[in-house]
């Protein structure tokens, strides 16, 4: 991309070279004449190319195929229609499409040369083989929508350009890109609903004008910047989560533990949550199950890691941590105590006012003998109990135990049957839950984000 760039910028300076010289009396201080540059038009109109063909309306192209047809093939599929490019579990291998840029060709899967809606049904792959491509390409005017509930993978050097006039709209799709250069650049806006993004990139996760998440998951990982905006904005609502990008350009307020937290406001400038873009815990397995649980947590200022970017999933939580993290996930809120009842609490601890608020709200009785324990391990029949009481101690749905190793009298049998119907915990088992092993940090904020989630499907 940077060579088109530096072609239209020649390109530029020999059409400026070659206009005859024009005295002041000559122009008008009225008008001002606005040069432009559009993309020579390559593709017929009313037409797109995909996978090297070009199709045109009613065209059908089965995966790989290198010929358009016009009756719908029997495994996955490219159909286009009025502007409508349907992939249906379609999968292209090979150099896509080559054409001429601005002084060199160029090559891209899919190439548009006017605005287009992309919908994806079911499970559709992309990979462009030939070195400088493109996955999506939008080469002159109008808006790229991608929609239609399936997933989109590609894989080349750059995933997704929009360029001239073209915003990126995205509405309910899981987009996987894996590039070696950028993930997606849009020379205008994206605006993202009900989506998830997730980039691996060795350059920009994300480039733009300004960036609009609305109820939207980004996942980058890049050892460059992971959201560039032109405009310096970036629009998350009330739900976005927006997981360790590194880099940025949006104005940093703090540093927490080795993490820069940028501030960032609504459409309607209200405070929205805080979007983290600093380097992620190394200790955070990617595809993990609790990957997304400890960078909410992060996102939403639950936790901080351990030190040193570390979370220490695999660690012991202890039942300090355990009440201090879910009285951080429920907004701080002020205890109406002020001295503990414990012998063992030490005013000022980072979970003192957490112990106060869980005592005060019957989440925690302490562990006897006039005791909190807060160093002790916070055990799986201890978290399970913790949440359910601060859920209220709903009745569960289900009478019946799954589980060989829970007893109908136990303490938190009521709270590990509704953990069970709510979708926070499955055991460790098929027929185990373990309630007196150690609950890690990373299944208690795992079962902390399930919870705060909602109940499971």
């Amino acid at each position: 991309m940077r060579k088109r760039l530096l072609c239209l910028l020649l390109c530029l300076a020999l059409l400026l070279s070659i206009v005859p010289a024009v005295s002041a009396a000559e122009v008008s201080p009225e008008v001002s004449e606005e040069i432009s540059l559009p993309m020579e038009n390559i593709l017929p109109a009313n037409t797109i190319a995909v996978g090297g063909v070009v199709l045109r309306n009613g065209d059908y192209l089965a995966s790989n195929a290198s010929a358009a047809v016009r009756t719908k093939p029997s495994g996955g599929y490219a159909y286009w229609n009025n502007g409508i490019l349907t992939l249906h579990n379609y999968r292209y291998t090979g150099a896509g499409y080559i054409y001429q840029g601005v002084g060199s060709k160029c090559s891209s899967v899919i190439y548009a040369e006017n605005g287009f809606t992309l919908r994806l049904e079911g499970t559709n792959t992309l990979t462009n083989t030939k070195a400088g491509s493109d996955g999506i390409t939008l080469e002159s005017n109008g808006n790229v929508t991608i929609n239609g509930g399936g997933t989109l993978q590609i894989n080349a050097d750059y995933g997704i350009y929009t360029t001239w006039s073209g915003n990126l709209i995205l509405n309910n799709v899981k987009l996987k890109i894996q590039a070696d250069g950028f993930g997606i650049r849009s020379d205008m806006d994206i605006t993202a609903t009900d989506s998830r993004l997730e980039i691996v990139c060795n350059d920009t996760g994300i480039v733009c004008y300004t960036l609009t998440l609305i109820d939207t998951t980004v996942v980058c990982h890049t050892p460059g910047y992971g959201l560039v905006t032109q405009g310096g904005q970036v629009y998350p609502n009330a739900n976005v989560q927006v997981l360790y990008p590194r880099g940025g350009k949006i104005q940093p307020l703090t540093s927490v533990g080795g993490t820069t937290r940028w501030t960032v406001t609504d459409k309607d400038n209200q405070p929205a949550p805080v979007l983290y873009l600093g380097a992620p815990f190394k200790d955070v397995t990617r595809g993990s199950f609790y990957e997304d649980a400890v960078y909410i947590a992060l996102v939403n200022g639950i936790t901080t890691g351990t030190g040193g970017n570390a979370f220490s999933p695999a660690k012991a939580c202890t039942r300090g941590e355990a009440v201090t993290f879910l009285w951080r996930a429920l907004g701080n809120p002020t205890p109406d105590s002020t001295a503990s009842k414990f012998s063992d609490t030490v005013p000022g601890r980072y979970y003192y006012n957490a112990m106060l608020w869980a005592v005060d709200n019957g989440v925690t009785v302490g562990t006897g003998g006039g005791r909190f324990s807060p160093n002790n391990t916070c055990t799986r029949a201890e978290i399970v109990t913790f949440l359910w009481r601060a859920a209220g101690k709903p009745a569960p749905i289900s009478t019946k135990c799954p589980f060989r190793d829970v007893n109908a009298g136990s303490f938190y049998y009521e709270a590990m049957l509704w953990a069970v119907d709510y979708g926070i915990t499955t055991g460790t088992s098929a027929t185990t839950f373990s309630p007196n092993s150690p609950c890690s940090r990373a299944e208690v904020v795992t079962f902390l984000y399930r919870w705060m989630r909602g109940p499971a499907e």
